[in-house]
């Protein structure tokens, strides 16, 4: 099997962490890096066992390495238009969320790659998580009714990098971080028709550089008429991170906490109970998503989470920060 040659926009945790998954799956090689940081690439050197190629100029290492395909791990402020000089010499894209800081840079990706025809996979991991699959398999089968309300929360507590507590750098914790809920409404309750927030900063406000919101609560209509309510706190626990939800559908309900626990409960009638087993613990959260973009260039498949579904979750993290905005 030929190894697709990989380049990485980036050099940050997330950058490495792709890097040695592509490489240990032995689908792919990484040929080299783009990044502000030479101690990041020295880094991922490091890691690999082997000189990586190092650039500063994102376009001499396209021009140079050639690569088959782009691992996009930069913040949101750092965007300047080399996704879209990706897909136009036809680089495969795999790319950390959220796309952009601002909408109109994610739909000039999102232009880029439907005019050129690139493969890209957004890493919304927790799609992946076996909880996540069978829940939407039983709803699509109808085996477990139509989803009716979904709560969900994100919950931390960290002050993070400065660029991420900056909202001119990172447009704050719904789109840096809970995006990820924002996506999985999506995918299970499809489009959205209402919305209602409110969101302030009101633990962190003696950090002199604090300028993103640290609390927030939505509430959501779907089309289908699903119920939505999401609450979003930098003010839980430190050092835990918790992305979680119940879906309470006609004859089920799923149950998920971050990516260690979760179940699906039957409540519908006991006679036409499906097999509610869930086939593998979920320990590798990013690797999934990866493997999957991978198996996609190789063997000429579709992906799950595409350019315009991340685009879609943005979207809705912008109505509701606006829906806050205007009170």
């Amino acid at each position: 099997m030929k190894k697709i040659k990989c380049a990485l926009f980036g050099a940050g945790s997330m950058a490495r962490l792709h890097s040695r998954n592509a490489e240990a799956g032995g689908q792919a090689e990484v040929v080299g890096v783009c990044s502000r940081s030479s101690s990041g690439a020295a880094g991922l050197s490091e890691e690999l066992q082997r000189e990586i190629p190092f650039y500063r100029d994102f376009y001499r290492m396209l021009d140079e390495v050639k690569p088959e395909a782009l691992f996009v791990c930069v913040p949101p402020y750092a965007h300047g238009g080399e996704v879209e000089a990706a897909a136009e010499r036809g680089v495969h894209l795999f790319l950390e969320k959220p796309l952009a800081l601002h909408l109109e840079r994610a739909a000039s990706m999102c232009a880029a790659v439907e005019k050129t025809g690139v493969v890209t996979q957004v890493d919304f991991h927790h799609r992946f998580h076996p909880l996540v699959q069978r829940t939407k398999q039983l709803i699509e089968e109808g085996s477990g009714g139509k989803p009716l309300l979904m709560q969900s929360r994100y919950f931390c507590n960290s002050l993070h990098t400065a660029w991420w507590r900056d909202k001119e750098r990172s447009g704050g914790q719904l789109l840096e971080q809970v995006i990820h809920l924002f996506d999985l409404i999506l995918y299970f309750l499809g489009p959205i028709n209402r919305v209602d927030a409110f969101r302030d900063t009101l633990c962190h406000r003696e950090q002199p550089d604090y300028t993103v919101e640290d609390t927030t609560v939505a509430s959501m209509r779907a089309d289908s008429g699903a119920m939505v309510s999401l609450a979003a706190s930098n003010c839980g626990i430190p050092q835990q991170w918790e992305a979680a939800f119940h879906l309470i559908c006609e004859k089920i309900t799923g149950i998920y906490s971050s990516i260690e626990a979760g179940r699906i409960v039957w409540t519908g009638n006991s006679h036409e109970a499906p097999d509610l087993s869930i086939p593998q613990i979920y320990t590798e959260p990013h690797k999934a998503a990866l493997m999957e973009f991978l198996d996609a260039l190789q063997n000429k498949k579709t992906t799950s989470v595409t350019i315009q579904a991340a685009y879609k979750a943005q979207e809705l993290v912008m109505r509701v920060i606006e829906s806050a905005n205007n009170g």
